[in-house]
């Protein structure tokens, strides 16, 4: 299995052995435009995936019985050298090409991100300044009306309903399919996060991508017919109607073992120490 440190043959070579798809195209395509980590197209791949993502795609199973197909991935690294944000950018165009309705615009205030939600349940919001909406939603003495969006952003990712009552109406978003794609260096995710952030749990829900570049490219190599191959998977997915795709079968038995598997190894590592902010991450 690969490992969250490993080298980035080691990843390319658990890619080859999955079938054809996708993700495979996808990070052959983007290695192509850039020399950031394949690791981070990887999460970039899954952002995109869960964004199309059919509705009644609900796995069985997990934390409290069932699991949305909402992804929160989050690439870390170095300022400037890893290419983060063109790396996110890359999804983001795919996307904004695909399915342009479905690419998020950051929300200002709490009440302006259910709105968003309300307008647009399923969506990709790319953060490639993670470290910015960081500062704009820290708790500050007097308020601050933007840190409501950080509340807001663990039950949209639960998929559980949202709502904001205004004079007249209340405003509803049932059922969120909110996806983020954030970037942001070491130093900006240690300076800040909030304690809250780690030890309330929004920071648990992101997939974190951590990774250093190892290849040395100049200019990105486009190719035009691959990328539009990816363009028209995603609006085929897309537009396929929910009925046709039948249910979400869940994890296979050889899947759920090696999830448990992993769940014991950390619990016996010795990593959950009670007042270990990170206990939620491992």
């Amino acid at each position: 299995m690969t490992l969250p440190w490993s080298k980035e043959a080691d990843i390319a070579g658990e890619l080859s052995r999955l079938p054809p798809g996708f993700l495979t195209e996808y990070a052959s395509w983007a290695m192509q435009q850039t020399d950031a980590p394949l690791w981070y197209h990887i999460g970039s791949a899954f952002s995109l995936l869960a964004t199309v993502a059919p509705l009644p795609y609900i796995m069985s199973g997990g934390p409290g019985g069932r699991l949305e197909t909402n992804f929160f991935g989050m690439v870390v690294g170095r300022q400037g050298y890893e290419r983060k944000s063109t790396a996110t950018g890359l999804a983001t165009r795919l996307l904004e090409q695909a399915l342009p309705v479905r690419v998020g615009l950051e929300p200002g205030s709490g009440e302006g991100f259910v709105q968003g939600l309300a307008d647009n349940p399923q969506q990709l919001l790319e953060m490639s300044e993670y470290g910015d909406f960081l500062s704009k939603t820290r708790a500050r003495s007097g308020g601050n009306y933007q840190a409501e969006i950080k509340k807001k952003l663990m039950p949209a990712w639960d998929g559980r309903r949202l709502s904001r009552k205004l004079s007249r109406r209340t405003v509803v978003c049932a059922h969120p399919r909110l996806n983020i794609l954030a970037a942001i260096n070491q130093a900006l995710l240690s300076s800040e996060s909030e304690w809250h952030d780690w030890e309330g749990g929004l920071n648990s829900r992101y997939c974190i991508f951590f990774a250093y570049r190892e290849r040395r490219q100049g200019l990105g190599k486009g190719n035009p017919a691959q990328e539009e191959a990816l363009v028209e998977w995603l609006k085929s997915v897309a537009s396929t109607p929910d009925s046709m795709y039948g249910k979400c079968l869940g994890l296979t038995n050889a899947a759920e073992r090696e999830w448990t598997d992993f769940n014991v190894a950390v619990d016996e590592s010795g990593l959950l120490l009670p007042d270990d902010k990170f206990i939620g991450v491992y």
